[in-house]
């Protein structure tokens, strides 16, 4: 009996630890997959990161190339001849960007589909429909001379980049290579850049689909952003020339296509940029200082690249768009230079008559002529490759047909452009005329030009090619079968708004109309509402002398000109309301100074308030459908404040007066307290603040799920501004860059990227300006020789 229960605890004991054993080679077995996993994770993640010091060789230099980096990781590039010195700056710019240079000169020639597969097709159908490819290769092949030399050389830098190092974490995780750049890809990203902020066929439409459902002056009046009484139009250039011929605007709506597919980047609602220059009479230094702040949509990494290119004849800092070489805001030893949106019409929808609902021949001046064919391949991951026959007629491509009607786009930047000659000609200009004679080169984008030298001038001047249009403003579609609406060519750069040393002594833009409705450039259905620019003029003119530091605070300022007047007229309508909790609300709304700062509470709830107003009076007239298209791109407390404010009577027709939205307010009022969770012991003194409602997402492309959310995506956080304010910040789109450039010092000139320098996620560089560009805490940019020295971190050699 004994030796049976000894011999049953021996065979446990036995089994005990041969599991015992079993589970130690599991557990060393899981650890070893744990090292390895975890080795090759840190190798992965590692691995990317530039080599920033010591020294390299550089196969396509023919001398040295010194690349120093400052505290946030800054690029000052020195070079002895103009080639290594672009070489250099593609080679630093890929060492940061790769994979965002490659992601934007997929989107624009459209090969994202070839990465990320069938999702993206929608925007690479319409990118090869539209043809910026196309148009940047036909471009590169007639540039040349030193502007050739310089992209070429930019292009070879690019590549060694990529060739010597490892390849960021977002090559591996979608499993490809980036084949080598060319001169055209970055033409491409310059044409990317101009459809971004130029490409608005898709407000024609909404115009026209408007006009046909109510009548075409209410629909130009909803969709018309501007304030009589705000407007800043810029003092007559010449007294004694004869003003320039409004085109005549289309009478009725054309009848149009169906599209075939939907605008992949809508224009978005107050979206513009702000700059601004101040004399130095003005200013207490005696120089002159030149603000700027770009809006973009929200981008992973930062937008912009900060850099300094020093030698062969350049020394010039500022702001670049990765993968375009050449500072486009910044200033040289001479003269600054910044950017706003110019908001012109440089595109028209020709509506072409075909002969059948199959046939290629269309209709022009009496005659069938056959359109173009363009065929464009589109390579599909995962899937089979995609043929895309495009149609091209005389007027542009095809972007939708339905029977024997399609829609043509006619878009400037199509038709041939010379942008990399302008900003080389502006990176090395030393006064207004060589200012002036590089922006005559542009075609597109549309930019309005501030300008300031070190002899205390300033000036602005728009430039980019606009329509000459004889019938037309580029609002509606026009008809194709003739050459009534054709363009003649394109106004002439002198015609073109501009201002040189005004009498004020201040020059600002913000996306606004600055020449008068009757001339051409004035009658631009684009501009946006004037709040951002008249407050920008308040700021500036208020004493006869600001510091520096005191004119580039304006870019903080959080003042909401048209809420603070709904605030305004809302707390008189709510005076005598019964209704307890509307009246606490109008106290409130009543002692609201107009700022959205991030703790307020009053911008949350006038948000609500405007879109019951909309919900009550507009919805109905227009549908549901055409009301969120109508959102998409447009405020409406821009025409209910005409009405209110002015007496304006363009919306009478679909019952929208000044007595019916007065009217209106104590019921829309009681439908956003609902919205918002407003109470009667406490109004709107709880309800959630607008930094919660307006706080700022910055998501990587490819961060939308764990654990890549974690490791690409910016931590949200909330923020001040809006739409309307100076600091124009929404949830994702708001300021992409900060500089204030001092002429009488520029290494006080402060200059702030979004997130950061780098666009490797674990990069001490990947978000280190967060806070302060936030903040709009003043960053100082070294330039001279002795602050470079002095600042630099990091210097790497670039030997050959």
């Amino acid at each position: 009996m004994r030796l049976g229960i000894r011999g049953a605890q021996l065979m446990a004991f036995s089994l005990k630890r041969g599991r015992a054993a079993v589970l130690r080679a599991v557990a060393l077995t899981l650890v070893g997959i744990v090292v390895i996993v975890g080795a090759l994770i840190a190798f992965m993640i590692r691995s990317p990161l530039p080599k920033v010091n010591g020294s390299l060789n550089a196969a396509g230099i023919h001398a040295p190339v010194t690349i120093r980096r400052d505290s946030l990781g800054i690029p000052h590039i020195e070079a002895s001849n103009e080639a290594d010195l672009f070489f250099g700056e593609g080679f630093a710019c890929a060492q940061d960007r790769l994979w965002q240079m490659d992601l934007l000169r997929r989107t624009a020639e459209g090969e994202l589909s070839e990465i990320v597969g069938p999702a993206a097709l929608h925007i690479d159908r319409y990118m090869r429909r539209v043809g910026l490819g196309a148009a940047a290769r036909r471009d590169a092949s007639v540039l040349h001379g030193q502007s050739r030399i310089d992209l070429d050389a930019y292009a070879a830098g690019v590549n060694e980049a990529a060739s010597s190092h490892p390849l960021p974490l977002e090559f591996r995780l979608l499993g490809y290579h980036p084949r080598p750049w060319v001169a055209a890809d970055s033409i491409a990203i310059i044409k990317l850049m101009a459809q971004r902020l130029d490409d608005q066929w898709s407000q024609i439409e909404l115009r026209s689909l408007l006009g046909k459902k109510i009548s075409l002056r209410a629909a130009r009046s909803l969709m018309d952003a501007q304030v009589p009484g705000l407007e800043h139009f810029l003092p007559p250039a010449s007294p004694t020339a004869p003003p320039t011929p409004r085109s005549v605007a289309a009478k009725r709506v054309a009848d149009t296509g169906a599209l075939l597919l939907s605008h992949p980047f809508p224009p978005d609602p107050q979206s513009g940029s702000n700059n601004w220059v101040v004399a130095g009479k003005r200013v207490t230094t005696g120089s002159p200082v030149l603000a700027n702040d770009t809006h973009l949509g929200h981008s992973v990494p930062s937008t912009y690249w900060l850099t300094h290119l020093h030698g062969a004849g350049y020394n010039v800092e500022g702001f670049i768009i990765p993968g375009i070489p050449f500072v486009a805001l910044g200033h040289n030893e001479r003269i600054a230079f910044g950017v706003t949106s110019g908001d012109a019409a440089v595109e028209d929808i020709f509506i072409e008559r075909f002969r059948s609902p199959t046939s290629d021949e269309y209709m022009a001046n009496r005659r069938w002529v056959r359109a173009a064919h363009r065929v464009e391949r589109i390579d599909i991951k995962g899937e089979k490759a995609e043929i895309l026959d495009v149609m091209v007629t005389r007027h542009g491509p095809l972007l939708g047909r339905k029977g024997t009607k399609g829609d043509a786009l006619a878009w400037t930047i199509l038709r041939g452009g010379n942008e990399i000659e302008l900003l080389r000609r502006l990176d090395v200009a030393a006064n207004w005329t060589q200012f002036e004679d590089a922006l005559s080169q542009v075609v597109g984008p549309m930019f309005n030009w501030a300008y300031a030298d070190i002899d205390g001038n300033i000036g602005y001047h728009l430039a980019g090619k606009i329509p000459n249009r004889t019938h037309g403003d580029g609002s509606l579609p026009v008809e194709g079968e003739d050459d009534r609406y054709d363009w003649h060519g394109y106004l002439p750069f002198e015609s073109l708004p501009h201002a040189y040393n005004p009498r004020i002594g201040v020059l600002a833009t913000a996306n606004n109309q600055l020449a008068p409705p009757e001339t051409v450039v004035g009658s631009s259905p684009y501009f946006d509402a004037p709040y951002r620019v008249e407050g920008i003029y308040r700021r500036l003119t208020v004493s006869d002398k600001l510091t520096p530091q005191a004119i580039g605070d304006v870019q903080a300022d959080v003042h909401d000109i048209p809420r603070s007047r709904l605030a305004r007229i809302t707390a008189r309508e709510l005076l005598w309301t019964p209704d307890r909790r509307l009246h606490l609300i109008g106290t409130q709304l009543a002692a609201w100074y107009g700022q959205a700062t991030a703790t307020s509470t009053a911008p949350t709830f006038l948000v609500a308030e405007a879109r019951a107003l909309e919900d009550m009076l507009l919805a109905p007239k227009i549908g549901v459908g055409l009301r969120d298209r109508y959102d998409e791109d447009f405020s409406v407390l821009v025409p209910f404040e005409r009405v209110i404010d002015l007496g304006d009577t363009s919306l009478r027709s679909i019952g929208v007066t000044r007595a019916s939205l007065l009217a209106a307010i104590p019921t829309a009022c009681a439908r956003a307290a609902d919205s918002v969770g407003a109470t009667a012991a406490n109004g709107i003194g709880r309800i959630e603040p607008w930094g919660t409602q307006n706080e700022a997402i910055f998501d990587h492309p490819i961060g939308r799920s764990w654990p890549l959310d974690a490791l690409l995506n910016i931590k949200k956080f909330a923020q001040s501004g809006d739409g309307f304010t100076i600091y124009a910040a929404k949830p994702d789109h708001g300021p992409a860059s900060r500089m204030v450039n001092d002429l009488s010092n520029w290494d006080n000139s402060s200059m702030a990227l979004t997130l950061g320098e780098s666009g490797i996620f674990n990069d001490k560089h990947y978000q280190d300006q967060v806070q302060d560009f936030a903040s709009v805490k003043w960053v100082r940019m070294p330039f001279s020789d002795a602050a470079v020295k002095a600042a630099t971190k990091d210097t790497l050699r670039l030997n050959p």
